[in-house]
């Protein structure tokens, strides 16, 4: 890519999903009911849940690290029935109308288009939400259809209809450009779910996060929910999906992590700091102190020529406006920190990257990289193939 650039992009994660990561039940769930699912057994799977092939379940179990025994059934459990709280809960979700409406006003501050990944589940009820992506040029990508945490350990019948599903309710909002874009619950990835998305003919994914700190963070955090009795819905994926590229690549679904010249799908990572592979995102962005975040955002921009900047729409709520449950409250440490003070955060990074980088979607940050790649490869085999003088 010529010249530098940036990405803003905003996960626009419902409420119920940080009931489910904080392992919070749902008002009206009885003690009795902790481990059972909607068929009201315990732990196992439904009546006629789709089972995964032979190839599919060794393939993901080389790329999966699992929780074990009581601890797993439970989050399966939980992971599968937290994530739909009903359409009553999704109406006065205040992340569709109170922090969207913000992220907006944001970016029409400083002129720059975004890339907004978006729960299918909630798309034609909140399409309203979401028409500013036409006037700021933004673009609206598949963040799945139901934000399930453990999208990446189903099989490929199971991913192929979420995915699907998701897609038939964006494709109103975004329009002529269509959705070419995805980005995993939780940041977890497989080779099936990948698989998938190529097939769908999906030109890049965006799930990655390569910061091998936050993974550990993540098992320790699922672990003690889990000796709490209040297991998380999220759940750890293969250590190298923590540990790749920090730029733009093309890649193949069995190594995500590993760029390959021909490879069917652009992974474009979530910003990290080369050195220490901090993430710059919207929860540290928010959390550290300005001197410490600044001189991480400094080290990226002198090494990186893409830096692509993810938040959630949480980023921009706190603990005083109005439809936030006072347990996600007390769990979500980032909502005690005062709106102005994350809105002002968020205007100097934006700010600090305008000055040196060009705003751009992921999808013509990945379009420009598999042209340039495809461009480079012929350009390889016609000087292999022209005959010497």
């Amino acid at each position: 890519m010529n010249g530098r650039s940036a990405s803003i992009t905003i996960d626009v994660d419902p409420l119920r999903a940080y009931r489910a990561i904080h392992g919070l039940r749902r008002d009206g769930d009885g003690d009795q009911d902790r481990g059972k699912g909607k068929n009201g057994k315990k732990g196992g799977k439904s009546k006629g849940a789709k089972t995964k092939t032979n190839t599919e379940t060794n393939t993901e179990t080389d790329l999966e690290t699992n929780l074990e025994g009581e601890i797993e059934g439970e989050i399966e459990t939980r992971g599968k029935d937290d994530v739909d709280e009903g359409p009553d809960a999704r109406a006065s979700d205040p992340i569709y109308t109170v922090a969207l409406p913000r992220f907006w006003s944001l970016i029409e501050e400083i002129g720059a288009p975004a890339t907004v990944f978006v729960v299918g589940q909630d798309a034609t009820r909140y399409a309203a939400a979401f028409e500013p992506a036409h006037r700021t040029g933004s673009e609206i990508a598949n963040h799945s259809f139901a934000h399930d945490y453990r999208l990446s350990r189903k099989g490929k019948e199971e991913i192929d209809e979420d995915l699907e599903r998701a897609r038939l309710q964006l494709l109103p909002l975004a329009g002529p450009a269509g959705v070419v874009g995805f980005r995993a619950p939780g940041y977890n990835v497989s080779p099936t779910l990948l698989r998938c998305l190529v097939s769908a003919g999906y030109l890049y994914d965006a799930s990655l996060l390569p910061a091998p700190a936050y993974f550990g963070l993540r098992a320790a955090a699922i672990a003690a929910y889990a000796l709490a009795r209040q297991p998380s819905a999220s759940c750890v994926g293969h250590p190298l999906q923590f540990a790749g590229p920090l730029e733009p690549y093309r890649m193949t679904a069995d190594r995500p992590w590993k760029p390959h010249p021909r490879g069917a799908l652009v992974e474009i990572p979530i910003a990290c700091e080369p050195t220490t592979r901090i993430p710059i995102i919207g929860t540290t962005w928010a959390m550290f102190p300005a001197p410490f975040r600044r001189a991480l955002l400094a080290r990226a921009q002198a090494r990186l020529g893409h830096l692509n900047f993810e938040m959630h729409a949480i980023d921009l709520l706190d603990a005083s406006d109005p439809g936030i449950p006072r347990d996600i409250v007390a769990r979500q440490r980032d909502l005690h920190i005062p709106l102005s003070q994350k809105i002002a955060a968020f205007r100097d990074l934006f700010a600090t990257l305008g000055r040196v980088a060009r705003f751009r979607t992921l999808r013509d940050v990945a379009a420009d990289l598999m042209s340039a790649s495809s461009t480079d490869a012929k350009a390889s085999k016609d000087t292999r193939d022209t005959p010497p003088r």
